[in-house]
C-alpha cells in the first residue's frame, strides 16, 4: 500500500495594500516637507530634507517589509514559513510536525495600525506556531500579516488533513 504524500501551499499576497501605503507615504512624505517648509522658513530646506529622509526611508522600507509575499507550506514531517522583502526571500524556516504544540489565530491588529508601529513585524502576523525546544522555552513562529479567518480555516483544514492522529491543539483567539 502506497502512501501518497501530500502538500500544501498557501502564499498570502498583499499587492493592493502595498501599493496603496506606498502611494499614501509618498503623499504624506510630500504634505510633510510643504508644511516643513513654511512653517519653519528659518531652516534652509536642504537641511529638513537632509534630516527628514532617512527615517521617510526607513519607514517605507519596513511599511514594504510589512506588506511583502509571505508562503507556508505543509507536508506530513515538516511546515516550511518564507517571508520575501519585494522578491528576495529573507526569512526560510523549517519547523517539524512532531515539534509543534499549538496552533493559534489571534486577530492582533486591523491595517489602519500599519501607520501606527510598522517595525514591530510579530505584532501583525496573525498565524502563530508555537514550537517545543526540548525543555527550554517554547519558541513561536508567526505566519501572516492581516490575516482573515477565511484564509485560516482553510490552513487549518489542509493542516488537520496532513496530520491526523498528531497531538496538535488548534486555538482560536
Amino acid at each position: 500500500m502506497k502512501i501518497q504524500e501530500q502538500m500544501y501551499e498557501f502564499m498570502y499576497r498583499k499587492d493592493k495594500l502595498q501599493n496603496k501605503l506606498l502611494f499614501f507615504c509618498i503623499i504624506f512624505y510630500i504634505i510633510y516637507l510643504q508644511i516643513a517648509k513654511t512653517k519653519y522658513a528659518v531652516l534652509p530646506f536642504e537641511i529638513i530634507l537632509k534630516y527628514s529622509f532617512p527615517f521617510f526611508l526607513l519607514y517605507i522600507f519596513s511599511c514594504i517589509l510589512l506588506t511583502s509575499k509571505e508562503k507556508v507550506m505543509i507536508s506530513r514531517e515538516s511546515i516550511r514559513i518564507q517571508k520575501y522583502f519585494l522578491i528576495f526571500c529573507y526569512y526560510d524556516k523549517h519547523i517539524e510536525m512532531r515539534k509543534i504544540r499549538k496552533i493559534l489565530f489571534r486577530k492582533f491588529l486591523t491595517k489602519e495600525h500599519i501607520f501606527v508601529c510598522p517595525l514591530f513585524d510579530n505584532a501583525y502576523s496573525n498565524l502563530i506556531f508555537q514550537v517545543d525546544m526540548n525543555g527550554e522555552e517554547d519558541k513561536a513562529y508567526y505566519f501572516g500579516k492581516f490575516l482573515d479567518r477565511q484564509k485560516f480555516l482553510e490552513i487549518m483544514q489542509s493542516i488537520k488533513t496532513v496530520v491526523e492522529g498528531t497531538q496538535i491543539l488548534f486555538l482560536y483567539h
